[in-house]
């Protein structure tokens, strides 16, 4: 039963570097890359609160 099979070290580090994945608990979660429109908003934020402090 492929459910119940933990991933492994291995498993991990055969995912290609350009995906952003870690291994937690013998799971292999997957994470989105942040897109544009957030980079640009973390901007502003910044510059908003930078000039505050």
């Amino acid at each position: 039963m492929l459910g119940s099979m933990s991933a492994t070290i291995a498993d991990w580090l055969a995912i290609p570097e350009t995906r952003r994945a870690e291994l937690i608990h013998g799971r292999i979660v997957y994470y989105a890359m942040p897109g544009p429109t957030h980079g640009m908003t973390q901007g502003r934020l910044f510059g908003l609160i930078e000039t505050r402090y």
